[in-house]
């Protein structure tokens, strides 16, 4: 596990879109392991990587020295990433000795193309990854298919809750959208001359 800054992986990352090909008597055969990249999401996470407030604590997860040609891990030591243990200050470091594209993306392809479409400045910002080196496309998909499948998503009206957390202790010039858009909401209703009075459900109540 370790931190590399999103130009990088940028340069160095693929997504490798599962496809099925028919074979002859009707079977077929998959390569790849990635969802079809949904531009929209692309764009309203561009927009959240803009903003100051950004962060992405979860790891995106590579599979490095996996070539997209023909999914064999990558042989060639000049362009293999690897690392090296300094047993003297016990740290340990990846090299990563070309630009190109031998990391596969296991998850988070959406994270990390994302930053194409925010601002240029953010294309420093580190992101914490979790690096399988060496890993067979079987296994790839295996690891995808259990972190994808295992998900449950937050209802909607406890993550807006939880975006107003602290909107009476922060300054209103550091409010996020989300967070006015609590402000807004919790308003209508309390407020005795709101048509929406008691009529908001909260979540955490609920």
């Amino acid at each position: 596990v370790t931190a590399l800054p999103a130009e990088l992986l940028l340069n160095v990352c693929f997504s490798d879109r599962l496809r099925a090909y028919r074979e002859e008597g009707g079977a077929y055969i998959l390569s790849g392991t990635q969802r079809t990249m949904d531009e929209k999401r692309l764009k309203a996470t561009g927009s959240f990587i803009s903003r100051s407030d950004a962060a992405f604590p979860n790891s995106i997860i590579l599979a490095a020295n996996s070539r997209a040609e023909d999914e064999f891990v990558e042989d060639n030591n000049n362009t293999r990433w690897s690392v090296q243990h300094d047993v003297a200050q016990d740290r340990y470091t990846i090299t990563v000795p070309t630009k190109d594209k031998l990391s596969a993306i296991i998850d988070g392809q959406h994270r990390l193309f994302s930053f194409a479409y925010a601002s240029s400045e953010r294309l420093s910002m580190p992101l914490v990854c979790s690096i399988f080196f060496d890993l067979p496309k079987p296994y790839q998909a295996q690891l995808f298919a259990t972190i994808n499948s295992t998900q449950k998503p937050v209802d909607k009206s406890l993550t807006y809750e939880l975006f107003g957390y602290n909107i009476s202790e922060e300054s209103e010039s550091f409010w996020s959208p989300d967070k006015l858009a609590v402000f807004f909401a919790r308003r209508l209703n309390t407020e005795d001359a709101s048509p929406l009075k008691g009529r908001v459900a909260i979540a955490p109540e609920n």
